[in-house]
């Protein structure tokens, strides 16, 4: 049987086969691993090796996963990380099959993002955001996030070298070290270029950098700190749904696909690795046009 350091041992080689392998974000490790790692804390009170984990046990960690009261989303991912946890055992040779296979997940119900329409968005870019230093760099800013659909982390770490005006686009590093190429369009370029003519160098300390957007403290903006910048203008803007930076991410997708791009163009620019997760602003399109349809179409609220 294993023993308790051997499983600290399989822990450790399960994040380097997601680091090296998987191609995962630091992040991503992290979660996967804590999963890995509570599921081995529940078998450990049962005298069970992890090796010999079965349907039933799991079905048993699932209940307990419950009684902590995590929403089935919560509970999904976990044996999402647990199914790779097995999955990477099977490949090392150390059980024949994975137990998750006869295991189906809890059914959820997949909620629709928060997303801005064409005129809060409008709205929002509308604003007077000033000629100062300060106005600039924010216009700059959200103007980026909508133009490139960009995830948050990814436009802390953008670089300045990573825009290439005479092409229109930028190269953006997303999960698991990927790059993508994104078009931006000629307001974002525009804004982008008075920042980094007019402002940026303002902002420009020791650790400063390469990147492109410097917050005041003469470094990179921190997420929070983008969120707290994003929160400003849209309250600014009198629009009262909660709006996050990665709000423009989806206002980015859904507004191409309500504009007739095609799914797999979307699914490029968004950076998603699996083309399921790009179809979810396909519902969100069906959504808006329920919504016009119960508004206008003059049968649609009679009983």
């Amino acid at each position: 049987m294993i023993q308790r350091h051997s499983h600290l041992n399989l822990l450790s080689s399960f994040r380097d086969y997601l680091r090296l392998e998987r191609g995962l974000a630091i992040n991503s490790c992290d979660v996967y691993c804590s999963a890995a790692e509570e599921l081995s804390v529940f078998i450990g009170t049962k005298s069970v090796d992890i090796t010999e984990v079965d349907s039933i046990l799991l079905g048993r960690f699932i209940e307990h996963l419950s009684r902590k009261r995590l929403s089935p989303s919560s509970i999904s991912l976990k044996l999402s990380a647990i199914r790779m946890f097995y999955n990477f055992m099977v490949d090392e040779g150390l059980i024949n099959a994975n137990p998750l296979e006869r295991l189906s997940s809890p059914k959820m119900r997949r909620k629709l993002p928060i997303v801005l329409s064409i005129k809060e968005v409008n709205d929002i870019l509308s604003l007077e955001f000033g000629d100062n230093r300060q106005g600039i760099r924010d216009r700059a800013i959200i103007e980026f996030f909508y133009s490139s659909g960009a995830r948050v982390s990814e436009v802390v770490n953008v670089k300045t070298g990573d825009i290439m005006e005479d092409l229109q686009v930028v190269s953006l590093r997303g999960k698991g070290g990927k790059q993508r190429v994104v078009p931006l369009g000629k307001p974002c370029l525009k804004a982008v270029d008075i920042y980094i003519e007019k402002s940026r160098p303002g902002y420009k300390g020791t650790n400063s950098g390469d990147f492109l957007f410097l917050s005041s403290h003469k470094k990179p903006f921190t997420r929070d700190s983008l969120f707290k910048l994003v929160k400003k203008y849209v309250k600014k803007a009198g629009i009262t749904k909660p709006v996050s930076p990665h709000t423009f991410r989806h206002s980015f997708a859904t507004h191409l696909l309500e504009g007739g791009a095609d799914l797999r163009a979307v699914q490029e620019m968004l950076g998603h690795a699996d083309i399921s997760t790009t179809e979810i602003y396909t519902h969100i399109d069906r959504e808006y046009l329920k919504e016009i349809h119960t508004i206008y179409h003059p049968r649609a609220r009679e009983s």
